[in-house]
């Protein structure tokens, strides 16, 4: 009866031992490949602004980690901004901002529970669709109590840029193998591809020298990640049941 007893007690301090979250290894470990799709809305920043107003972003992202901290990432991204700019002689606007941009570079992530944060640093190239017409215009009352009126120079301004991304994504695990996540992000380009002019008191013509600009956007998405395999990082595979 003593060595029953004994052997019960064994089996209870044992089972005692295991791991809290034994069997949900997605609560502990990043799954090793991911694939993250995402809808936003952007807003322009800085000079920026005064071309350009708010508009919409589609992307589609992938990662890789190497253990349940850090990994690769890239990503692919249709983004277009509502024109603020309109012809001078029929005042009519033109066509939105296109941008499709392409981006490699790291990621850290930290998982907590259900809860994962992944922030995250990429550079690229961006593909700009610019109209051939450089008859632009768009008014501003920034310089002082003048009229002020800025004019791309279409011509001269660069259809391609070099491409800084970042951002935080907050995630939940929805399911073992997705994550449902919203994502502050900033995007800029680095080489000021757009060329302007800017009219001051028109009256008088005055012309500013030409000026260059970075395309740049704040961007708040939300989206849906989910884990290609089911293994992880740390090289244990998901069981699902």
């Amino acid at each position: 009866m003593r060595n029953l007893v004994l052997l019960l007690l064994c089996c209870g301090w044992v089972h005692a031992q295991k791991p809290k979250y034994q069997d949900d290894v997605h609560l502990k470990e990043i799954p090793k490949h991911n694939l993250s799709l995402d809808l936003g809305i952007q807003q322009p920043l800085g000079r920026y602004g005064n071309l350009a107003l708010s508009g919409t972003t589609i992307g589609i992202g992938g990662s890789t980690y190497f253990n349940k901290h850090w990994g690769i990432t890239g990503g692919l991204k249709l983004a277009n901004n509502v024109s603020a700019l309109t012809n001078v002689n029929n005042n009519e606007r033109f066509d939105d901002w296109q941008q499709i941009n392409v981006s490699l570079g790291g990621v850290y992530s930290h998982t907590l529970n259900r809860f994962q944060i992944d922030i995250f640093l990429r550079g690229g190239i961006s593909f700009i669709d610019l109209d051939d017409s450089n008859d632009f215009s768009t008014t501003s009352d920034s310089i002082g109590p003048f009229t002020s009126e800025l004019f791309l120079i279409s011509e001269n301004s660069k259809d391609t840029a070099v491409l800084l991304e970042s951002g935080v994504r907050f995630n939940y695990y929805f399911r073992r193998s997705v994550q449902l996540f919203f994502s502050p992000q900033f995007s800029t380009t680095l080489n000021n591809p757009l060329l302007f002019k800017q009219t001051v008191n028109q009256d008088q013509n005055v012309l500013t020298p030409q000026e260059s600009m970075n395309i740049s956007n704040l961007i708040l998405s939300v989206g849906i990640k989910i884990a290609l395999t089911p293994q992880y990082s740390n090289g244990n595979y998901r069981v699902d049941e």
